[in-house]
């Protein structure tokens, strides 16, 4: 053995700043330093181990095919670690004049999940880009063109690639909002906002990207072409305008207003009553009560069979609460099934005032219309 080479090989293993270790020509381990004891997890056992058994197989390769190569090389071994992962580690084989080699390594393994993360991420990209009407976009400092991709690109009339070098700010001299959008994104606001052309329709979002001190140092942008997307919305948009017309239609004749005599109101409520429709006539009537300056609501039950105790104290609230406007409200055709509804609330029915049909209603309005105007000429 040549001792000056065992020496320099020595001194080479210790004072290497990364995981150094001296294999034979049997690929088996003849010596190694501290950071690859850390690395690795060696100890005196392991000397003469396979170097593939401690550091792991080489992914592209073998070891001892490495090991006859006559100039420096370059693999990555993987070794599973006991916690299921695996270790990685990049090394440079550095041949020796009396067979071996010198192997100095580095853990990549962060760096390798790093790598796979941004190829994922790429790829993803790269498809969106390629398949969906959108496109990708990143400004500089000045408003230059750094990226410009994506099949949405084919919209506006241009290529991948084809902005890059130019400036957004020429781009759009025509289109004043774009520019002060992007001013503002170049600012450091993030946005979204829609555009147009003569023919498509555009939603973009820009997001800035800051340095350590706060400075804007790219704006990354993309646009989706949302033409149809849009036309669609307009057009449901548009059929439940309709729709809620048509509801509103129904929702009036089905709680219709009468002025049956000269500031006399009448109410016919017909069908299903819950408290949504009791809040939606209270609405209506009282509205209509100011408006038409009414001394008298008459609140007609015949089309109604049933209410809950919820809905019959809504009903009663209605009659106060037209009291309270300086009208006076009534019921007729109740139901007996509504009418012990109503008593089985225990409120005060003292100053309700009920009548049969809506006919001896009106009369009843009328005849103490008449007795107040007769009142008033006296007293006048």
């Amino acid at each position: 053995m040549d001792f000056g080479v065992a020496a320099s090989a020595e001194e080479l293993l210790q004072k290497s700043p990364f995981a150094a270790i001296r294999v034979d020509t049997a690929a088996r381990l003849a010596g190694w330093n501290h950071k690859a004891a850390a690395l690795l997890g060696l100890t005196d056992e392991d000397h003469g181990r396979s170097i593939a058994e401690v550091a792991g197989e080489i992914a592209d390769g073998s070891w001892p095919a490495l090991l006859t190569a006559t100039d420096e090389a370059v693999a990555v071994s993987v070794r599973r670690a006991d916690a299921g992962g695996a270790l990685r580690c990049e090394w440079r084989l550095q041949p020796q004049g009396q067979g071996g080699a010198l192997c100095f390594g580095i853990d990549i393994t962060a760096r390798a999940r790093e790598e796979r993360q941004i190829s994922t991420e790429r790829s993803v990209l790269r498809a969106l880009l390629d398949n969906l009407p959108m496109s990708a976009w990143v400004l500089d400092p000045d408003g230059n063109y750094l990226l410009s991709d994506g099949k949405g690109l084919e919209f506006i009339g241009a290529k991948p690639g084809q902005l890059v070098g130019l400036n957004a700010f020429d781009v759009f001299a025509a289109v004043p909002d774009a520019l002060a959008v992007l001013r503002r994104g170049l600012d450091g606001e993030a946005a979204c906002y829609p555009a147009t052309t003569a023919d498509y329709e555009f939603d973009t979002w820009q997001v800035p990207v800051f340095d350590g001190k706060g400075k804007v140092t790219k704006l990354i942008g993309i646009s989706l072409e949302v033409t149809e997307l849009k036309r669609t919305s307009r057009e449901l948009q548009s059929k439940l305008d309709v729709i809620e017309r048509q509801n509103q239609a129904i929702r009036d004749l089905s709680t219709p207003i009468i002025e049956v005599w000269d500031r006399i109101l009448t109410l016919p409520i017909v069908g299903l009553v819950d408290s949504a429709r009791t809040a939606e006539i209270m609405e209506r009537l009282l509205t209509a009560v100011v408006h038409h300056r009414a001394r008298y609501a008459i609140l007609d039950l015949t089309g109604v069979e049933i209410v809950d105790t919820s809905t019959a104290s809504h009903i009663l609230a209605l009659i106060r609460t037209i009291r309270l406007l300086g009208a006076e409200g009534l019921l007729t055709g109740i139901h007996p099934s509504i009418a012990q509804t109503i008593v089985n609330l225990g409120v005060d029915l003292s100053g309700l005032i009920v009548r049969s049909t809506l006919r001896d209603a009106l009369q009843h309005c009328i005849q103490q219309m008449a007795k107040q105007r007769a009142a008033a000429a006296r007293t006048g």
